[in-house]
């Protein structure tokens, strides 16, 4: 759990440079970067668990 918390308090450099990525693409089409998505994934219809 001690992990986890520091992890969450310390975001590690890779998380800093995909959050910066997906804010700069947010801004390149105009939405927000919970709206973007990649074209090339196919979702199944159903999902099983």
């Amino acid at each position: 759990m001690r992990t986890t918390a520091k992890r969450f308090l310390q975001q590690p450099t890779t998380y800093k440079k995909r959050k910066q990525d997906l804010e700069y693409s947010a801004e390149v089409y105009h939405c927000s970067i919970h709206e973007l998505e990649d074209p090339g994934v196919v979702y199944p219809d159903v999902i099983e668990w």
